[in-house]
């Protein structure tokens, strides 16, 4: 069977904690996303500790935390399933945590924990105010999809402000940024060219200042047909 395009996002704001048991199938992302956290730990791992199972588990797992500062500077880090925990101190404006299943195989979803903790960075830490932005908009599926070569996809913003429109690959790493400026109301169509990228599956964020979308789009190999 053939890739599965799934993703799934968690808010989970700047104080708090999780503990829970999730299933993954070949080609599934999840995404965990905190904001104005001061300090983050936490673990994901396979729910067994027999080598036998636990091993072939992890390898098909994969991870990537991209911090976001306060002055808008981002880094980030790869992630490797194990029983030992990661420890992450700000403040940061935000972090986004992506877990993924790397593998093709979508007929038994492979399951990890996650385990974690964070609070929330000191009062008045952010120094600079957030200028106003759209408060409604639009992220359309692409057309088509899957595609080879180019594929259109429609966004709408109510209002003027700032967009940005990043692609991410199955492990998070920066693919492209199609859009990174102040757009004015209206809708319109963005091009993605994926002529370039590698066939599979890969994931579009709309990031506005009243929040954000995402869309999967995929990629097949040049000369494959696409109705």
């Amino acid at each position: 069977r053939s890739l599965v395009s799934t993703v799934a996002t968690r808010s989970l704001g700047s104080n708090g904690q999780l503990n829970t048991t999730l299933p993954l199938y070949g080609g599934a992302v999840e995404f965990f996303d905190f904001a104005e956290v001061d300090f983050l730990e936490f673990r994901f791992d396979t729910p067994t500790a027999v080598p036998a199972v636990q091993d072939p588990v992890r390898r098909r797992m994969r991870g990537r935390a991209v911090f976001e500062a306060y002055d808008g500077s981002r880094t980030w880090e790869d992630l490797a399933p194990t029983d030992e925990p990661f420890q992450f101190r700000g403040p940061f404006r935000t972090i986004r945590l992506v877990l993924a299943n790397v593998t093709g195989t979508v007929d038994t979803p492979t399951s990890f924990v996650f385990d974690g903790h964070w609070t929330a960075a000191p009062a008045g830490t952010a120094t600079d105010p957030v200028a106003a932005g759209p408060t409604d908009f639009t992220l359309g599926a692409a057309y088509p999809n899957p595609f080879a070569g180019v594929t259109n996809l429609p966004i709408r913003v109510d209002r003027p402000g700032h967009v940005r429109v990043t692609v991410y690959d199955l492990l998070g790493r920066l693919v492209s940024i199609p859009v990174d400026q102040v757009l004015t109301a209206g809708s319109r169509e963005i091009v993605l060219d994926g002529s370039m990228w590698n066939p599979g599956t890969y994931f579009v964020l709309l990031e506005t200042q009243s929040g954000r979308a995402t869309r999967s789009v995929t990629v097949l190999r040049q000369g494959v047909f696409t109705p």
